[in-house]
This record gives structure tokens, C-alpha cells and sequence, in this order.
């Protein structure tokens, strides 16, 4: 049992927040939801803790599945909205991993127990994690945020409860601001903050309809399957936004995972770009926006402590 990201203890962390005692007792609850409500026996390889949500890797029958819990109870509902979302999707053939459908046909299911949780299935999909040096792998992956892009559009769904901090604001007519002053980005890249301000000067209003977004593409949540395909994984972040801010979120945070955060290697952005742009045409505005919203996005991945990662002079560099 492992922490994702976080540097606290997993064991204190599953009984604060889970309310189980040890990984056993956890890994058996789960195992019992699952042949409750999907009627599979499975036994619990492993658990990975992230926040208010409990990963499992399961195995039975064969087969082996990634349990997601969550234990945010104000998440409830939008995320059994998402899963009936990505559920769409994943018929489509698009690059996910659709959720296993529960017994009652619904894709996400609330599992009483310590504390309430709301359970998904989704298959185990064999891949390797991208490696943001493979200009392949980045292409298939801003090819297959298009995909994406464009099955959402047909998806006309209303997801209640809090709209993640990733997605907040992504639906306003201008949806990038400019950094306040004295924020890390402006003082530590300040050729890039003024490139910024100039670029939203100029700007019209994005005028192209908001549609469905992932909200959080990033290195962590690419998969690259066998035959070089990019799976998109971890959706909980869909919210309403333009399509520019999705792919300048994107590209600019290819390169992060759990514990390890650093800036794209050069030309990373750019192919992540052009595989978007393969599959998916911008509009002239929306290509401003997208120059507009990837600079923001990279000034905004700029600490305020120590920078070992050296996001400002990344920044500043491929201006």
C-alpha cells in the first residue's frame, strides 16, 4: 500500500480518510462490493491512495480491473454522471478505459461501509506510461485528446456538484486572465508575463461553444498502449470548457507525473500540437487563445519556493 503523490503515511491516511484499519480489511471490502454489485470474485493485488480517492488493482476470472474508490460524498453525483460519459465514449472506440457496467446496468456504484464510497470498475490496460521524449507517443496523445474533443461535443449531459479547480472558469469568453503581480510567473519569467499580457491584449472573445473537456491531460493520466495508441485515463476532472485551454493544459504538463513535476522537454509541446491539430482544425481565434492559454499555463507551473525543476527558465526559453 502506497501514498500516489502525497508525502504522508498510507496507513494513517486509509484509516482517516477510508476508515480501515489496514490494507486487508480495505482490500476485502472492495473485493466484496465488487461481487455484490458486478457479480465478479476478485482478490486485491494492491492499493494506491491519492486524496479521497482508493485505487486497487484486482484480479479474478482471469482478468484484472482497476478499482477507483471515492470518498468525497459531495462527488457523488458528478462523477456517476462521468462514468455514464466516458461509458459513451468508450463505446465509440475512443482511446479509454471504459468503465465495467455494475449488475443494475449504472457505471458507478455508492458501496456502503466505514464510510460511504463511490465505487468504479474499469479494465487493466497494458501499456507503458508516455515518455515525453518520444515524439510518437506525444503525437498519438494530442491525437487522441481530439477524439476525445470531438465525441464529447455529441454529448449534450449536466454534471452536478463542485466543478474541479482544473476546469473553473474554462467556460468564460475569456477564459485566460492575466497573472497577478507578484505571483511567481510574473517575477521569475518576466519576458514570457509580458509576452502574456500582450497576447491578451489583442485578444477578441473566444466565441467557439464550450463543450465536455477531459481537465486534466497531463503526462500521469497517458497510457501508451500496444501498437503506440494513447489511452486517456482518470476523467474526474471532466468539466464544461473551450477546447484550446484542454490541449494548452495538455502540452504544457506532458511531462509531469505523481512525484516527478517538470516543464516539456523542447519540442514536446509542439508535437503533442501537431497531433492535435491532425485530427482536429482550429479556428484562427482559437489558435490565438491556444498561444495565449499555453504560456499562462506554463507560467502558472512556476513555484514560489525553489524551482529544481526549472520551470521558469523553461518558460522563458521557449518563448
Amino acid at each position: 500500500m502506497t501514498m500516489l503523490w502525497e508525502p504522508a503515511a498510507a496507513r494513517a491516511a486509509l484509516s482517516e480518510r477510508f476508515g480501515f484499519a489496514g490494507a486487508a480489511a480495505a482490500g476485502g471490502h472492495l473485493a466484496a462490493a465488487i461481487a455484490d454489485h458486478w457479480g465478479r470474485r476478485v482478490t486485491c493485488e494492491r492499493l494506491v491512495l491519492s486524496d479521497q480517492n482508493l485505487l486497487a488493482c484486482v484480479h479474478g476470472g482471469g482478468r484484472s480491473f482497476v478499482v477507483k474508490a471515492c470518498a468525497a460524498e459531495t462527488q457523488f453525483g458528478r462523477l456517476a454522471a462521468v462514468a455514464e460519459v466516458v461509458a459513451v465514449v468508450g463505446a465509440q472506440g475512443l482511446p479509454v478505459a471504459a468503465p465495467v457496467p455494475a449488475r443494475d446496468g449504472t457505471h458507478r456504484v455508492v458501496v456502503a461501509g466505514p464510510v460511504p464510497l463511490s465505487v468504479f470498475v474499469m479494465p487493466m490496460i497494458a501499456g507503458t506510461p508516455l515518455d515525453p521524449e518520444d515524439g510518437a507517443a506525444l503525437r498519438a496523445t494530442g491525437a487522441a485528446l481530439a477524439r476525445m474533443h470531438g465525441a464529447l461535443a455529441g454529448i449534450d449531459v449536466d454534471l452536478p456538484g463542485p466543478v474541479p479547480p482544473a476546469v473553473r472558469g474554462a467556460a468564460d469568453p475569456r477564459p485566460v486572465r492575466p497573472l497577478p503581480e507578484g505571483s511567481p510567473g510574473r517575477t521569475r519569467a518576466p519576458r514570457a508575463a509580458a509576452r502574456l499580457d500582450g497576447l491578451l491584449g489583442g485578444l477578441a472573445d473566444l466565441g467557439a461553444a464550450t463543450t465536455l473537456v477531459h481537465g486534466d491531460v497531463r503526462g500521469a493520466n497517458v497510457l501508451i498502449a500496444d501498437g503506440g495508441a494513447a489511452v486517456l485515463l482518470d476523467h474526474d476532472s471532466m468539466g464544461l470548457g473551450h477546447r484550446v485551454l484542454d490541449v494548452a493544459r495538455g502540452a504544457a504538463t506532458i511531462a509531469t507525473r505523481f512525484r516527478s513535476w517538470h516543464p516539456p522537454p523542447p519540442g514536446a509541446r509542439r508535437h503533442v500540437l501537431d497531433g492535435y491539430r491532425e485530427v482536429a482544425a482550429l479556428t484562427p481565434l482559437e489558435d490565438q487563445w491556444l498561444d495565449a492559454a499555453l504560456l499562462a499555463e506554463s507560467l502558472r507551473q512556476i513555484p514560489a519556493g525553489d524551482d529544481p525543476a526549472g520551470w521558469a527558465a523553461a518558460v522563458e526559453r521557449d518563448l
